[in-house]
């Protein structure tokens, strides 16, 4: 059995509404980077660290040709993308880093030393980092 990789179309904005298009085959780790400015240029400069529109390609010329598409549309048209799938333009990665933890566990030292928020779990479910081509959300798994 083959490991099929995945690449992700993403857009991550501003508070203030700038916007930044990129490409990635892992959209988890890319979204972390752009949340710690690791990636010096446009996106760092212009504070584009929310996650507000994901596509998922299972092939990477597929991937480049959209992102391609993507950064040639108007501003509008983007903007009309964007809210088809996110009409509020919450960040979908708003969690991305976050320790984990279940209600009534202890939280290590390790939090202080990553300066890291912390989510408390309740019998909702467990977090899982890992973004899935189905949903433009972060998924929950039950118990």
């Amino acid at each position: 059995m083959t490991d099929q990789k995945k690449y992700w179309v993403y857009i991550v904005a501003s508070r203030t509404g700038t916007l930044y298009i990129g490409i990635t085959n892992n959209l988890y780790v890319r979204v972390l980077q752009h949340k710690s400015r690791e990636i010096e240029g446009f996106s760092s400069q212009y504070h584009c660290d929310r996650l507000v529109y994901w596509e998922s390609f299972d092939e990477v010329l597929k991937a480049i040709d959209r992102e391609k598409q993507l950064k040639g549309w108007r501003r509008a048209k983007k903007i009309v993308l964007i809210e088809s799938m996110n009409p509020r333009w919450e960040d979908l990665a708003e969690k991305a880093g976050a320790e984990m933890a279940f209600a009534g566990q202890l939280i290590t030292a390790r939090r202080e030393r990553l300066a890291l928020p912390l989510v408390v779990l309740t019998g909702m479910g467990s977090f899982d980092s890992t973004l899935s081509s189905a949903s433009p959300m972060t998924k929950f798994r039950s118990g």
